[in-house]
This record gives structure tokens, sequence and C-alpha cells, in this order.
């Protein structure tokens, strides 16, 4: 299946070879910004600007609301035993939450401004912290100990994806994508655009293509080498 979030307030699940609709998960109060599917798959977790999460079975259960924000959510993602969900947003702040109890473990100041997205690092022990600040943070799972920081010098940035070999990362931020060594975090190509605001990133099964998404409505495909 593939899951998708959108500005008119649902999250929705396709058949995946060919995009058939399956199921709408209603009940968020405005735009979902990001979906997340738990590692055993018998969940996703979803992330809105109303300020909350929620936890959504897929064995047709009602959702669980996880309130503890103060400002928009803009990205979730779980741990890889599956046992703690991590969320950020406008807030700056990280939050991870205990998935079987449904309730906050802690919290912690994460970047200046707003955290754009969260990533699990390679080696699964690591959580890599995007900040509109422009700065990479990389925390310890566990202790949640910030471990260390990158300046992007100034750029905001919004999202981040893995290549599936984990050798890389790409990034995007205002005016363009980049990529960077997945273990060092120095940046290995940069593409500038002219607009401001680029969204989404994904990369392909192969490594070899990027696509990324911009506040100017375009779609982009990069060759990657």
């Amino acid at each position: 299946m593939l899951a998708t979030a959108s500005t008119d307030k649902t999250v929705r699940l396709w058949a995946w070879p060919g995009a058939a609709p399956r199921r709408t998960l209603a009940g968020h109060k405005s735009t979902v910004t990001s979906v997340a599917w738990a590692p055993d798959g018998t969940a996703l977790a979803s992330g809105s600007y109303d300020a909350t999460v929620r936890l959504w079975p897929l064995d047709g259960g009602d959702a669980q609301v996880l309130k503890g924000h103060p400002k928009n959510v803009s990205s979730v993602t779980f741990t890889p035993d599956g046992r703690r969900l991590v969320s950020a947003g406008l807030g700056a702040d990280i939050i991870v939450w205990d998935v079987a109890a449904r309730k906050e473990l802690t919290r912690f100041p994460a970047h200046r401004e707003a955290v754009g997205d969260l990533r699990v690092l390679p080696g699964e022990r690591s959580l890599l912290s995007m900040g509109h600040d422009g700065t990479l943070n990389v925390w310890d799972f566990g202790s949640w100990k910030l471990e260390r920081t990158v300046d992007m010098r100034h750029r905001a940035l919004f999202a981040c994806a893995l290549a599936p070999d984990g050798s890389y990362l790409a990034a995007t931020m205002d005016y363009g994508v980049c990529l960077l060594d997945a273990r060092t975090f120095e940046e290995t190509a940069l593409a500038k655009l002219p607009n401001k605001g680029n969204y989404a990133v994904a990369v392909s099964p192969d490594g070899r293509t990027l696509a990324t998404t911009a506040a100017d409505g375009k779609l982009r495909v990069w060759k990657v080498g």
C-alpha cells in the first residue's frame, strides 16, 4: 500500500502498484503534512497543521490522537523497533511518544526555528532532524542527546530522503536541493533553483534518481551522479 497526506485533511491509502483507492482516514482538522508506516505494518502515523499526531490502526479501529505540540506538526517517524514514535514541527521541539501506552515519553528543543523533517540514519541508532534555522542535528536513540550539529550555511531545510544503500542523503531547502554524504554530512552536490520553497524529496529504489516538489507547483526529476 501507499499512504498519502493532503490539504483536504485526510490520509488516503492506495493499493500499490496500480494506485487503486483502498481507504480514506478522516479526522484531522487541518492539512495533513506527514505520514509514516509502523515497522511491522500494522499502523500508520500522521502529523497535521491541527497540532496533533494520530495513530491509525490498520485493522479498522479508531485513531488515537496524541496532543502535545503547540503548533503545526511537520514530520513523524517511528524508531526501527516500532516502540517509539517521534514527531516535530513549528514548535521547534521534538516529542518522543510511547506507541503502546500512547503517551509522551520526553521532549527536547531541537532547533532555533521550526523542524522541517526527521529521518532515521543508517545503523538505526541515530535520528536526524532538519531545521528551518539551517542546521542538521543528529540525536542518539535512547538518551536523545545531541551527537552532532552540521551548519548548512543559513539555508532553510525542509525535507530529506535517504538513499536505499545508505550512502547519501538528499535534502531540499529554499532555492535548491543538495546531496550529502550520509556518514560525514559533507555536501557533495548542490542544484540551485530560482523559486523559494522546495518541499518533498524521494529517492528511487536504485538510488540513481531523485524527485522533488516545490512551491511553484512543479515536480522535478533529477539524475544522481
